[in-house]
């Protein structure tokens, strides 16, 4: 029992080291990449800044379009956590690569599915019949209602990733990457 013990501690230890040495890995190439711009078809990971976790596409069927591939967010990076921006018009495949702010992109997963590249895709609306009865309205309401053409039935839309129809995304500058920075 002891010889079993014994592997079993060294292939966790072994395990420990490995996690090390990509965190510092992934520290490093961070510190490098500090400050540079992003380049078309560069791989790059995505973080959720409220939860800290990675987006992620995986096989798994979405779940408003089953044609497409779910997304979602993961506490550790992975093969499934690396994407690229993909240009979106000619004129980019022909600059020097630099993303730039007001830039329209594709965004592509790296992570190979039936042997391509799903690319984020954000689904049309789609009506939810509720179960609710309607609220009783009082007539000026029913009429504003009315006007504005708004129904009973809620509407979901989700960001998913798709084979065949990639959404085009607007880069947008929220905030400075200062704001989360514990360093300064």
């Amino acid at each position: 029992k002891y010889p079993m013990e014994q592997k079993r501690i060294e292939k966790v230890t072994d395990l420990q080291e490995k996690i090390f040495n990509e965190f510092r890995y992934n520290q490093e190439t961070y510190s490098k990449s500090r400050g540079q711009a992003v380049q078309f078809n560069q791989p790059v990971q995505l973080l959720h800044i409220v939860s800290n976790k990675f987006l992620k596409c995986t096989s798994d069927e979405a779940e408003l379009e089953r044609e497409n591939f779910r997304l979602s967010l993961a506490e550790f990076s992975s093969d499934q956590t690396v994407f690229k921006f993909v240009p979106s018009y000619k004129h980019q495949n022909e600059s020097e690569g630099t993303i730039y702010i007001n830039d329209v992109v594709q965004v592509a997963s790296l992570n190979l599915i039936h042997n391509k590249f799903p690319h984020l895709h954000i689904s049309n609306k789609i009506t939810v019949k509720t179960k609710n009865k309607k609220p009783t309205l009082h007539k000026s309401q029913k009429a504003l209602q009315e006007s504005q053409n708004i129904g009973y039935n809620k509407y979901k839309e989700e960001i998913n990733a798709s084979l065949e129809d990639p959404t085009k995304l607007k880069i947008n500058h929220f905030t400075s990457p200062n704001d989360h920075d514990s360093e300064n």
